[in-house]
């Protein structure tokens, strides 16, 4: 069974039998209605693929000054840590 975690609405890593993906909403199907996901970075280490998302969540912010900046990328760290403990208790 592939791996399946949301990071957030527009995140989520999965994987197939070679490789984990970071893949990104991109919308809805027009036909099924289904959510829809591109793979936007491959990685067979998937804590590559957690700082792939920081930085794209960092470079998405709206940052004005360096310190917002690591702020942003702070807060998105501490969020994925606190995902990974509730993921560590059941």
């Amino acid at each position: 069974m592939p791996v399946m975690i949301e990071l957030d609405s527009n995140y989520r890593i999965t994987s197939d039998s070679r490789q984990f993906m970071l893949q990104k909403f991109s919308g809805k199907d027009k036909k099924s209605g289904k959510d829809v996901f591109n793979s936007v970075a491959y990685s067979q280490e998937p804590t590559h693929l957690v700082k792939e998302y920081s930085r794209r969540s960092a470079r998405a912010s709206d940052a004005t000054s360096l310190h917002d900046l690591v702020v942003t990328y702070q807060s998105t760290v501490k969020r994925l840590e606190k995902l990974l403990e509730n993921v560590k208790l059941k």
